[in-house]
């Protein structure tokens, strides 16, 4: 069995490796229970929701109904449209029996409000609910990624290290180059819990710190030089400068997301970033081995079947709708 679902101590449920599991190696893959895009993320949202939980079999509203969440993220002003609109659809004229239902489905809606996470780029893909992904904890140093593969329709989950057998299975809700409180701060207004994994809380959390603020410098600063450089919108007198000091940042970028474990997309981007500045140099070697590294890397978090194909990746993880097992 490649995970089990599991308590995972002060998280609730969690996932965990059922067997050792191999950086690069999926271990999930899955199409959502249900799914909603934006025009239909109106303010009649619930009444989708309701055909497509109705429309999933005993076995799928089980899986549904077992997910966190958390009352208090359904608005309160659907309150009376969704009572009104289960006392037409099902009939319900007494008082204590349009409660009841209404309780239920409430916790039908904060199950998806909880959970719900963004599954492509376009606007008609929307947001979707995922069984398993939904039960992967949260850690600002993670040991897997997860991203929905537009061609498959599926929410894939890699391991972006070797895995022990029994190790819980964990992926970042928010992005990691932040310094730690402003992770927590983040963590607590969308998720409702704070974080005390290694990077938080461990013995070296003054020394993590400090890479992290560095990273959170420097991500944007690489960013920026890169497209400055791209766009021809640096003086001629200051390229050699830059130049220099592209690559020098590129490497620093690289070993400090290696010194706090970060081996992601992340890692992906600081190899770009490196090969990018060797090319510039016309160091042409060094660039090609560069950028055999970031594709190497590319094939562990999306998948090793899948090629490399260049381009801009995002910089910022949506993670929308996550929410840590309470």
């Amino acid at each position: 069995m490649m995970y089990w679902i599991q308590p995972s101590p002060g998280k609730g449920m969690g996932l965990f490796a059922g067997r050792a599991i191999r950086r690069g190696e999926r271990i999930s893959s899955e199409t959502p229970l249900c799914s909603q895009t934006l025009c239909e993320q109106s303010e009649e949202w619930y009444k989708m929701l309701k055909v497509q939980f109705d429309g999933l079999d005993p076995e799928g509203q089980a899986t549904y109904l077992a997910l966190p969440f958390r009352l208090e993220l359904v608005r309160r002003r659907l309150y009376p449209l969704v009572k009104e609109y289960l006392a037409d659809e099902e009939g319900i004229n007494d008082e204590g029996a349009l409660e009841e239902a209404f309780r239920r489905f409430l916790k039908i809606m904060a199950i998806f409000v909880a959970n719900r996470i963004v599954i492509g780029s376009k606007v008609e893909d929307a947001f979707g609910i995922f069984a398993i992904r939904s039960r992967i904890n949260h850690s600002c140093i993670p040991n897997a990624s997860a991203d929905f593969n537009e061609k498959t329709g599926h929410m894939e989950v890699y391991a972006v290290r070797d895995l022990e057998d029994g190790e819980e299975i964990t992926i970042s809700y928010i992005d990691v180059h932040f310094p730690s409180g402003l992770r927590n701060v983040i963590l607590d207004a969308a998720y409702g819990f704070t974080c005390d994994c290694a990077a938080c809380e461990g013995p070296e959390k003054e020394v993590r710190e400090e890479r992290r603020n560095r990273l959170f410098e420097l991500q944007p600063t690489l960013y920026t030089m890169t497209h400055r450089y791209t766009y021809h919108a640096v003086p001629p007198t200051d390229t050699l400068q830059r130049n220099e000091d592209g690559l020098r940042l590129s490497y620093e970028y690289v070993a400090l997301l290696k010194e706090e474990g970060i081996v992601g997309r992340e890692l992906s981007k600081g190899y770009e970033y490196c090969g990018f500045w060797h090319l510039v140099k016309h160091e042409i070697q060094q660039a090609t081995e560069f950028n055999e590294k970031a594709m190497e890397n590319r094939r562990a978090w999306l998948g090793r079947e899948l090629e490399f194909e260049g381009g801009e990746e995002g910089d910022g993880d949506d993670e929308e709708g996550d929410d840590e097992d309470e």
